[in-house]
């Protein structure tokens, strides 16, 4: 017998070191993995609202929010980005715990991880699933619905030419009443505004006005379009009060 071999059994002796049971370590091994596969299913989950909301942001007007290329660092979803490196982050800890993990190089699990949580989370955005995760998260959880409104806030910002808002009136196409979510009522100017291809506007719609805002509440406008997703918010707000 070895001397590491005698110390090893000299310790074991003297501490009273006893092998658990086979189903706790099986117990064990299985509550690594289902943790592991929950860590990789919120993860998909977050990268899935990521893609909901980078595809339902209007990136052409985006530039206009902060006047300039830096007004996409406004618009980004940080909460599901974090997230989604949260979610790989403890996916890799808890892998590298399974019975075979400690033979995995961590970057590969890491690239695994990534790979596995943008399928999945496409999947999730195909369906739709990812779209009503976050729809039921702004009704059901408050600092959400706070954080979602703070993102919307972004976009009123009619002195670098872009105005949301409903449409509360419309004066043969060429004066508009524009409501801005806020309780103010813009005039809009809309005579050489270009609008949307597929569908004309019409009382009622939610819309950002692309152009200039040439007094108080007045605005001239360039260009028409659909509101995009992130000003939900805005238009529920609206019925509320309604």
């Amino acid at each position: 017998m070895s001397k590491l071999s005698s110390t090893i059994i000299k310790e074991i002796k003297e501490k009273d070191i006893k092998p658990i049971p086979k189903w706790q370590f099986v117990l064990l091994h299985v509550g690594m993995w289902a943790l592991f596969g929950f860590a990789l299913l919120f993860g998909s989950l977050a990268t899935g609202i990521i893609l909901f909301h980078l595809a339902t942001t209007d990136w052409e007007v985006v530039p206009r929010i902060a006047g300039g290329l830096h007004s996409f660092i406004y618009v980004l979803p940080y909460i599901w980005i974090l997230v989604v490196g949260l979610m790989i982050f403890l996916a890799t800890k808890i892998y590298k715990h399974t019975t075979k993990g400690y033979r995995v190089r961590p970057s590969i699990i890491v690239t695994i991880a990534i790979i596995a949580s943008l399928i999945m989370g496409s999947i999730l955005f195909a369906t739709r699933f990812a779209q009503g995760m976050d729809r039921l998260l702004r009704e059901k959880v408050q600092p959400y619905r706070h954080y979602q409104e703070l993102r919307e806030k972004v976009w009123q910002a009619p002195e670098q030419g872009l105005l949301p808002g409903k449409i509360v009136k419309m004066d043969d196409n060429s004066l508009w009443i524009i409501d801005d979510y806020t309780g103010k009522k813009w005039t809009v100017d809309v005579t050489d505004a270009i609008f949307p291809p597929l569908a004309p506007p019409r009382i009622g719609d939610h819309v950002v006005i692309v152009g200039e805002k040439t007094a108080p509440l007045t605005f001239d406008a360039e260009g028409v379009r659909p509101a995009p997703h992130v000003l939900k918010g805005f238009k529920q707000k609206i019925q509320k009060m309604k």
